[in-house]
């Protein structure tokens, strides 16, 4: 879309740099670039729009959207369609820091909540996740790298 087009809905300043999709690594390797460009935004141009109105800004990281390219080890539990394995490629954690600390929580009780007495909505909600995802955990586990 032309910034001539989206000029009146606000986003005159869109980043049109394209979709990213939250392959493995992405969030480590984009994430920082996005702040930076929304830090320098922030920097350089809100003073100036906020003198003429209020304004929101969105600025959207691609973590955790990366962890469906996540290689936990073991047998993948989604198979891609075919002709689309190249599109998401799994990797292991990198090696820094915040990937090598161990992130143990347990899961909420409301997990294995019995949903067949809810509305209908709720179910289906639960289970739309697994053809792309995998099941949903049903156990507490911990990541390591």
């Amino acid at each position: 879309m032309r910034l001539a087009v989206r000029r009146p809905y606000g986003f005159s300043e869109f980043n049109d740099w394209g979709d990213i999709d939250g392959g493995a690594w992405a969030g480590l390797k984009i994430d920082p670039v996005i702040a930076g460009q929304a830090v320098r935004w922030l920097r350089n141009r809100a003073p100036a729009v906020a003198e003429d109105q209020p304004w929101f800004m969105a600025v959207n990281f691609v973590n955790p959207h990366d962890i469906m390219s996540f290689d936990y080890g073991g047998t993948p539990q989604v198979r891609l369609p075919f002709g689309l394995a190249h599109a998401v490629v799994a990797k292991k954690a990198a090696d820094i820091p915040v990937y090598r600390k161990r992130w143990d929580f347990p899961l909420p009780a409301s997990l294995r909540d019995d949903l067949s007495g809810a509305a209908r909505r709720w179910p289906s909600t639960r289970g739309c996740s697994t053809p792309s995802s995998g099941p949903w955990p049903t156990t507490s586990i911990g990541t390591t790298a």
